[in-house]
């Protein structure tokens, strides 16, 4: 499989770079999202590092499974994402970051470096939240036989207990193809449930 030896190499090399970060700060924050919807499967598993009290680099790794096109598709991402200020915290916050994303459909291959940001909304004394992220490669920073992938997600987050969540969102990932043809890889709402440790 052509597709392999490049997704381990990225992955090993994203392992190595989150295994100096973990060494260096402090792990304070854990979650795993399980989100489903009418054709479409998807694990998150996020981590926020701490170098100080108040601006969390937040790591995380999602696993998509989707039968958009008749048939059934693995979309596979880890990235990294620098917030301002703390993620948790209420009013407004924005991070910058990285996904290094992998799928392996049934017609094509896809590996790509998306560049984006994440906006997330908590209103004082609230037990929700509305998180908003949007990610794009382009064509340079796009291989196999991508020529540009984006990514938007929008969601709320509603809490039922102290480290529960219900989740309701909305997500859209578009591929471009060397060949000119657009795919939207997976696109639709989904209910999830998110917990944190």
């Amino acid at each position: 499989m052509k597709l392999m030896r490049p997704v381990i190499t990225n992955f090993g090399l994203y392992s190595l770079l989150t295994l100096q970060l973990l060494i260096t700060c402090s792990v304070n924050a854990q979650s795993l999202a399980l989100e489903a919807g009418e054709k479409n499967i998807n694990a998150i598993y996020r981590t926020a590092i701490y170098y100080d009290a108040s601006q969390p680099v937040i790591t995380d790794t999602r696993f998509l499974y989707s039968r958009q096109n008749n048939h059934q598709d693995l979309f596979a991402s880890a990235g990294l994402t620098a917030f301002a200020g703390n993620s948790h915290s209420s009013g407004f916050n924005m991070g910058l970051g990285c996904r290094l994303v992998a799928a392996d459909p049934l017609d094509y291959y896809l590996t790509a470096v998306t560049v984006g940001g994440e906006l997330i909304f908590q209103p004082e004394a609230s037990g929700s939240r509305l998180e908003t992220s949007l990610y794009y490669a382009g064509e340079s920073l796009s291989f196999s036989d991508a020529r540009s992938v984006s990514a938007f997600s929008v969601n709320v987050d509603y809490k039922i207990q102290a480290d529960r969540f219900i989740r309701l969102g909305y997500r859209k990932i578009r591929t471009q193809l060397n060949n000119g043809i657009s795919s939207d890889f997976d696109r639709g709402a989904y209910l999830g449930l998110v917990t944190s440790f």
